[in-house]
């Protein structure tokens, strides 16, 4: 459980069992880059930093990492026992609590149809070397947990698929992808990272006025390689902020489990006229 959700939970009766498989990346006779997972019944209700209310009886699932060598961005995915459903929060997501290690970064999580599996994306807006902790993640069930089998973790590599061009053609027009950041026209989690390193390096934040070379000055030194000062924007506000980069997670969740997974408007291009 990371330090924030422990600080409100009073008592705590651990699972008949703890998990000892794991997967791990890179792995090598150093142990390094392991992540192992464990898991809690929680006795009362509690509620997260984002204001969920967490029902006693759900099972808090912490994954954690040793012998981290260090990353900007990650996935890992998780199968899911039948009978178990994530808890989500108002917004239909599943609820994810960032622990020690990811302490400065963000995460977020998308479960499948039939709720079998979980994506969890996460970016820091520097090298994460910590170790303990990274998320946890919580379950409902109406049967009681298994003492074996109820968790694997698998850990991806960011997700390369190419996205799929529903445009045939729009004359010669230059054009951005929402949410990509770094010009390989691919969202995922590392486009979210360069949105939190921007973020933290510009003081909070950045906020547009009606002068698009303004807006373009604006953000160029921070995302050299977008045609666009819009790309990094993914929640198409007046501003690009730490929201921007948990709308990119969310994608880049969900784009984990599905291969042909869209969203209306992240991951689409927008065709745009040259302001210079």
């Amino acid at each position: 459980i990371n330090m924030k959700l422990a600080k409100k939970i009073t008592s705590i009766v651990s699972a008949s069992a703890m998990l000892a498989s794991f997967a791990a990346l890179n792995v090598d006779a150093a142990g390094k880059n392991q992540y192992s997972v464990s898991y809690e019944t929680l006795t009362q209700a509690v509620e997260t930093s984002d204001g969920t209310v967490i029902p006693a009886g759900a099972v808090a699932v912490s994954i954690a990492i040793s012998g981290n060598t260090g990353f900007v961005a990650d996935t890992l995915t998780l199968d899911i026992a039948d009978g178990y459903t994530a808890v989500t929060n108002s917004d239909g997501s599943p609820v994810v609590e960032t622990g020690i290690a990811l302490e400065t970064g963000l995460a977020a999580a998308a479960v499948t149809d039939a709720n079998d599996a979980m994506c969890i994306a996460m970016a820091t807006p520097f090298t994460c070397t910590e170790e303990g902790n990274l998320v946890t993640v919580y379950f409902q069930s109406g049967s009681e947990l298994r003492s074996t089998g109820f968790i694997q973790i698998t850990v991806n590599q960011v997700q390369t698929a190419a996205l799929t061009d529903t445009i045939s053609s729009l004359y010669d027009l230059p054009y951005y992808i929402l949410g990509d950041t770094d010009g390989d026209e691919i969202v995922n989690s590392v486009d979210a990272s360069k949105i939190l390193y921007a973020v933290y390096n510009h003081g909070g934040g950045f906020y547009f006025t009606n002068i698009a070379t303004y807006n373009d000055a604006l953000v160029r030194p921070y995302f050299p390689d977008v045609v666009h000062y819009n790309a990094p924007n993914a929640d198409r506000s007046n501003s690009i902020d730490d929201i921007d980069a948990s709308v990119v997670l969310n994608y880049a969740a969900n784009a984990g489990l599905y291969e042909n997974y869209s969203d209306p408007y992240i991951g689409q291009k927008y065709y745009f006229i040259p302001y210079n």
